[in-house]
């Protein structure tokens, strides 16, 4: 597990050299939207769209980092539709199982509903994706159901999908 040095920043075009070599690798194509192989400009293209969806209120995006070193993306998109937001994460193959997302999902989360006020955010992961399940669930969401993705971006549509939710934790007052 990371200790406190894990961060999260906001998602800035300094973080496009990072995010294009870990982006880069297959085996986060395997869990996550991000395409294989990844675009040459991949990386400053998602930071330009993320930075433009923050603007419009939409998506907050974080790069987790741990001693200046980017070592995954965390963040909050569809704020302000029908549904409520999602979070998103991935973390670069050479930190794989250090805690990295159970740490950047943690501190994303106080922000959404700190700083968002959000009263509920949902989550989603691969069936078969223990890890990042467990990642979920260890951050307080609650396992919804098991359904079919149809969403091209994630590959073999015959994978099904792992629903989350997680509701705002009541605030407490000290008397």
């Amino acid at each position: 597990m990371p200790d406190s040095t894990a961060t999260v920043h906001l998602l800035a075009p300094e973080h496009a050299e990072a995010i294009q070599r870990l982006a880069s690798d297959a085996r986060i194509a395997a869990t996550t939207r991000i395409p294989h192989p990844y675009p040459e400009q991949g990386a400053r293209e998602f930071i330009a769209a993320q930075i433009a969806a923050r603007q419009r209120g939409t998506s907050w995006t974080f790069a987790i980092i741990d001693r200046d070193e980017l070592v995954g993306v965390c963040g909050i998109e569809g704020i302000g539709g029908d549904e409520p937001p999602e979070l998103g994460y991935w973390v670069g193959t050479p930190y794989w199982g250090r805690g990295y997302a159970s740490r950047g999902v943690q501190l994303v989360l106080d922000f959404a509903f700190q700083n968002l006020q959000l009263d509920q955010v949902r989550a989603h992961a691969l069936e078969h994706n223990t890890a990042s399940r467990r990642v979920l669930e260890k951050s307080g969401f609650e396992f919804l159901r098991v359904v079919p993705h149809y969403d091209a971006a994630l590959g073999n549509l015959e994978q099904m999908i792992a629903q989350y939710l997680i509701t705002r934790p009541p605030i407490r007052t000290s008397h």
